[in-house]
């Protein structure tokens, strides 16, 4: 949780999705990311918890193929 990633961040150069929930405890540092690096795109959930992909399986994979199914 101590890490820093911006550095390792900052050289991807690929499509990148963020996907966070509202409720969960990190949700701050998502955020921030997507502040920091403009073009990864942002998806935000509402409610949830640190285990969202277990709270609401077919609300995050719904997200995930969205994103995966946009044009380029």
């Amino acid at each position: 949780m101590a890490y820093d990633h911006s550095q390792a961040m900052g050289k991807i150069d690929h499509p990148c999705l963020v996907l966070s929930n509202d409720g969960d405890s990190i949700h701050h540092i998502a955020a921030r990311c997507c502040e920091m690096f403009p073009h990864f795109d942002w998806f935000e959930m509402e409610g949830g918890t640190f285990d969202i992909i277990d709270e609401q399986p077919e609300a995050w994979v719904d997200s995930v193929d969205r994103w995966l199914s946009k044009p380029n």
